[in-house]
């Protein structure tokens, strides 16, 4: 019993390591991605891996969680989402 409760604080000790970096990366994303410059260099990153249209569906959708409404969703939708779309993700 003795054994399993060492391992089990490990795994705990790790997970909680790990969530602290992941939050940490979160952090900096962020960061970067509020920062005009960093998000211009984020974005042409994405654009030369061809992937631009996820930035883009991040943003609109941080738009949305800001101030909701039905023409945003509807943007949304028609802009990323529909099989249609133009930059579909």
């Amino acid at each position: 019993a003795k054994e399993m409760r060492v391992k089990l604080s490990h795994l705990a000790e790790t997970h909680h390591k790990h969530k602290f970096q992941d939050g940490k990366a979160l952090q900096d994303l962020e960061t970067l991605l509020n920062n005009k410059s960093g998000l211009q260099a984020f974005r042409g990153f994405l654009r030369s891996e061809f992937s631009e249209e996820n930035l883009g569906f991040w943003l609109a959708c941080e738009d949305y969680r800001v101030s909701p409404s039905k023409t945003k969703a509807s943007s949304i939708y028609s802009q990323f989402l529909n099989p249609d779309a133009p930059q579909e993700v």
